[in-house]
């Protein structure tokens, strides 16, 4: 069994005292972890695929796996609500994933209902549009291993 950490877990303390990507991915190595799990990292002024070049570089370097990579996404209220342009949110981070080397990709579906929706509301009024945002990034997914 291998065993990996989220990014996440050190957000809180990510670029204080000189606490950067650098010295991130040595922690996670002297710690004994396998894996790192890329989650959110602020990537500061640095251009989001050059980033992540350079993370999947620090892991190789480090002999650490990159089994996940870690997005927050919202089928039914991101980007405006516009469905489209929340897909599109996703392929774009799908595209970010390819170039991390992660085979697998975690998204979220809702972070629930917008209260402004009248009662009744339940899963059966969401699960179409949902599975239609899953369906659409899968598709794309697939097409890049």
């Amino acid at each position: 069994m291998k065993i990996s950490v989220s990014s996440y877990s050190y957000l809180s303390i990510f670029g204080k005292d000189g606490f950067d990507i650098y010295k991130l991915i040595k922690t996670v190595k002297e710690q004994g972890f396998d894996g790192f799990e890329v989650a959110h990292i602020p990537n500061g002024d640095v251009e989001m695929f050059e980033f992540f070049k350079l993370i999947k570089k620090l892991c190789a370097d480090e002999g650490l796996e990159i089994p996940n990579y870690c997005i927050g996404s919202d089928f039914l209220n991101g980007s405006g609500g516009d469905i489209e342009k929340e897909i599109a949110m996703v392929k774009h981070n799908v595209d970010l994933a390819e170039t991390l080397g992660s085979k697998c990709m975690r998204c979220d579906a809702t972070y629930g209902i917008n209260k402004d929706v009248p009662p009744p509301r339940g899963f059966d009024d969401i699960v179409d549009r949902i599975a239609y945002g899953y369906r659409e990034v899968t598709v794309y997914a697939e097409k890049k291993g």
